[in-house]
């Protein structure tokens, strides 16, 4: 993009609107869509114009001056209470989230096109000191470290993740509070959700995800539970961040940040079910050399990866003629069971199999990556591009059923195993179903 910069805007008040002349009705000008608003404005916060925020456009009347301001809230929830993020403001709305905003303006005070986009770089005061935010990876669980230096007049940090959005109703940023703390480091390991067995959580690194939809395993999986749909409208997902703000009383930072998408995408989120299966997890086994000595999980950045298997040493129990065994992902917080049914055989030492198990495991790791991680998937965009698109209706040896010729499209791919179809023609129709509501429509009815 080629723009003009004008001259900066330095140390404004948190809460002002920025102002800018239009003889028209801005509402009728755009689209119909509430909050689009990037056909005339849009907001960066660098300035190469790549990490997308949001703003929101004002008009009182037609005709009437425009008010802008950043669509950033100063109030967000975490563990069922809320935190302050900033000064209270109109409309709980401000500047200074962010060190440094610029401003796109692509229209003029008629709402005509500008040939040249005009960006104004806007900055707003903060009464403390920005932390200084880096981050490392604790190589021994997969999860993340946040250290930051010490901010005079501060006595809790609130730590943030955020990701800027452009989708068919507007652009945006998304910020999640991740933790709040009265020292200066943080770690991810709380960040769970729990699992079938109390051992292991399902989900590590909950909240920190860097990709949209199905994960490489997801879209490998049967075609027959899911597939990937085209057309079901843009949502994308980019500049992923993790930050701290600092806050003493009513008094705030801007918000040090450190960037999420070149740092984490090799931390385990949960375990890739698919390739797990493959690996020949999730049956019941007839020996024990048949327990996989290898472990597969789904990264944040959705990409399938391998890691030694490990079985701690209080890790098998006994029923009936069964070995409950627990295996863990090495390098990660992940674990699953495996069983191992004895058929008239003597059940051997357990402590002795343990050690065999683990040191043939650990001379199976590649030695090499983070963790000893192992890629065995392209990552999702990777993978949704190779799949044909199918945009015309499957042919089936069976009828199918639905409500609309939607929801029968949908019944018949999942009859067929398509493995992507594009519902952009049904999607277009005012007033359509969600894709979801097709889908389980079709799937029950058929």
């Amino acid at each position: 993009m080629i723009s003009f910069f004008t001259e900066p805007m330095l140390d404004l008040d948190f809460d002002v609107a920025m102002t800018f002349p239009a003889d028209y009705d801005f509402a009728a000008q755009g689209p119909s869509k509430a909050e689009e608003f990037s056909w005339a404005f849009s907001i960066y916060l660098d300035p190469l114009l790549t990490r997308v925020s949001g703003l929101f456009v004002f008009q009182d009347s037609p005709g009437s001056d425009l008010r802008i301001r950043p669509l950033e809230t100063s109030v967000a929830s975490i563990d069922g209470r809320y935190v302050d993020l900033m000064p209270k403001s109109e409309g709980g709305r401000g500047w200074g989230l962010q060190p440094e905003y610029y401003l796109v303006r692509k229209i003029d005070e008629h709402g005509h096109a500008l040939e040249t986009p005009v960006v104004t770089k806007i900055s707003a005061k903060r009464q403390l000191d920005r932390p200084v935010v880096s981050a490392e990876i604790d190589r021994s669980n997969g999860t993340q470290n946040m250290n930051w230096s010490e901010v005079p007049g501060a006595d809790r940090y609130v730590i943030i993740g955020s990701t800027g959005v452009v989708s068919d109703v507007g652009e945006y940023r998304r910020y999640e509070v991740l933790g709040e703390t009265s020292g200066t480091e943080w770690n991810s390991t709380h960040l769970t959700e729990a699992g079938v067995a109390n051992q292991y959580p399902s989900v590590q690194n909950a909240g920190l995800q860097l990709y949209d939809g199905d994960s490489s395993d997801d879209m490998m999986g049967s075609p027959g539970w899911s597939f990937y749909v085209e057309g079901i409208g843009r949502y994308e997902q980019s500049g992923f961040a993790w930050g701290v703000i600092a806050a003493g009383g009513d008094n705030y930072s801007h918000m040090g940040e450190v960037d999420a998408s070149s740092l984490a995408g090799p931390l385990p989120q949960h375990i890739a079910s698919n390739a797990m299966r493959d690996l020949g997890f999730f049956t019941t086994l007839g020996s024990l050399d048949q327990v996989p000595r290898k472990f597969a999980f789904t990264g944040l950045d959705g990409v399938t990866r391998l890691t030694q298997a490990r079985i701690p040493e209080d890790g098998i129990t006994t029923e009936d003629n069964e070995w409950v065994i627990r295996v863990e992902g090495v390098g990660t917080m992940l674990g699953t069971e495996a069983r191992v049914r004895f058929f008239n055989t003597e059940q051997p030492d357990m402590a002795a199999f343990i050690e065999q198990f683990n040191a043939e495991a650990q001379a199976l790791a590649p030695t090499t990556g983070l963790a000893d991680f192992a890629v065995i998937s392209g990552s999702p965009e990777e993978l949704s591009a190779e799949f044909a698109h199918a945009s015309e209706p499957a042919t089936t040896a069976f009828p199918v059923y639905g409500t609309d010729e939607y929801v029968k499209f949908v019944a018949g791919h999942l009859i067929a195993g398509s493995e992507c179809i594009d519902v952009t023609e049904f999607q277009s129709v005012p007033g359509v179903q969600t894709f979801e509501d097709a889908y389980y429509e079709a799937y029950y009815q058929n």
